[in-house]
């Protein structure tokens, strides 16, 4: 049963699914968009299922039924709410869950995305039916769903941070956009203020990430320390692997230490694809030229470089596994002579680089509006020291960001500042 409107173009669309009763297992609620209502039309669904609260967005084809795209668990039963969230931006279709707290979404999951084949009406036609799709899955039975807070339209949310010398941190938080095509909306939306705060707690080694795809996105299905990066073929080191052998990536990321001026050395041996990035200006990224040390897509085909390190010290790195199919294994060698005699880098000069995200502040609520920002508008004050910040602000399914490192001085260092200004203009007026 299929409740729709026509919908042109993208679009943002949410509803709260409330209930749904249980009839069997995959009984299913949720929002669907669908080339038309023929049966064998193209559509993508994103639901709720009696059975543990399971949510999955399916790709269907005509003539051909429905797949899975991909599939995601959310707190839910038969008796619990959960909010979804279905939008369309050209051909690329994004699903988000959240828990219902109090009638309101609380924080939302992250983003699955499925992009449309090239031919699919879903990414070539305009116009699409969007609305409620519900079936009990049981032949000659009846179930019942119930929704609210359906949302329809296309919004975005903002926001803007800063800190003033004293401490105070001022900033917006606001979503913009229409409902319906027509209505402006503003807020309320749900924001946090977080810190980031480095250790180096996880002791020598690397912090591995495995990924259930080769290209290391979405969440990691483990999160292991390696000692180092060796390893043969179907060794999975620390990790309850059971996935397929031939779909996997892992992210190794850490600091390497560097104990002399001058050329070092780095090959990578990894079968399928390989990277190596290295931060050698410290400046907390890896865009820089030269930063891409290895970069290699060929099958049993090796890679090496040369780097001259001007200081010694700790240096932000990032190797990059991927595996495709016909053997595996992985291995991360130098000679910090320069040279060829290559050895597997030791654990001894690796170092697990942990960053924790610390909530300073949060709310819901419509604090900000579009233009100048004022202080104190997210009513925390920050002590002397340096922070990296990060808000976080989300309405409906949709989320914004602002970033940035800030420095709060000590009160005397401001004083003396000050009073060295004063002394300089003086100066200037004499003469």
């Amino acid at each position: 049963h299929y409740y729709h409107g026509t919908v042109s173009g993208d679009f943002d669309a949410v509803v709260h699914a409330v209930s749904l009763v249980r009839v069997h297992n995959n009984a299913k609620a949720g929002l669907m968009v669908r080339d038309g209502v023929a049966k064998d039309a193209a559509n993508v669904f994103q639901f709720r299922e009696t059975d543990q609260g399971r949510g999955v967005l399916t790709e269907g084809h005509p003539y051909s039924g429905s797949s899975n795209a991909f599939s995601h668990t959310h707190p839910g039963s038969p008796k619990t709410g959960v909010w979804l969230y279905l939008g369309r931006q050209g051909g690329t279709y994004t699903c988000r869950w959240a828990k219902d707290e109090g009638g309101t979404p609380g924080w939302w999951s992250v983003p699955y995305q499925w992009n449309a084949p090239a031919d699919s009406p879903l990414r070539t036609k305009t116009d699409l039916e969007l609305g409620l799709a519900v079936t009990s899955h049981k032949g000659n039975s009846w179930t019942t769903a119930v929704f609210d807070n359906l949302q329809v339209g296309k919004w975005n949310v903002t926001g803007s941070l800063d800190v003033l010398g004293n401490g105070v941190v001022m900033g917006e938080a606001y979503a913009l956009g229409t409902l319906g095509g027509v209505d402006p909306i503003l807020g309320p939306v749900r924001w946090k203020i977080e810190k980031a705060v480095t250790t180096f707690d996880g002791g020598p080694g690397l912090l591995a990430e495995w990924f259930t795809n080769k290209t290391w996105s979405g969440d990691p299905a483990y999160v292991v320390m390696a000692p180092t990066i060796n390893r043969n073929s179907y060794e999975y080191p620390g990790t309850p692997w059971t996935g397929d052998h031939n779909n996997f990536s892992v992210r190794y990321t850490g600091q390497i230490f560097i104990d002399h001026t001058g050329n070092y050395g780095f090959r990578e041996e990894v079968d399928d694809r390989a990277r190596l990035y290295i931060d050698l200006n410290h400046d907390g990224d890896f865009a820089d030229l030269g930063e891409t040390v290895l970069y290699n897509d060929n099958w049993n085909v090796h890679t090496s470089k040369v780097v001259n390190f001007t200081q010694t010290g700790w240096y932000d790195m990032m190797f990059l596994t991927s595996e495709g199919g016909g053997g595996d294994y992985a291995r991360f060698k130098w000679d910090p002579t320069g040279g060829t005699a290559w050895s597997i880098v030791p654990q001894d000069v690796l170092r697990a680089k942990l960053v924790d995200l610390v909530e300073l502040a949060g709310g819901v609520g419509n604090i900000g509006h579009p233009g100048p920002m004022s202080p104190g508008e997210f009513g925390l004050t920050l002590g002397p020291g340096e922070y990296d910040l990060t808000l976080t602000v989300e309405y409906m399914g949709r989320t914004g960001y602002a970033w940035g490192h800030f420095v709060v001085p000590e009160p005397m260092t401001c004083l003396m500042l000050g009073g060295g200004l004063v002394a300089l203009a003086r100066r200037r007026r004499r003469k």
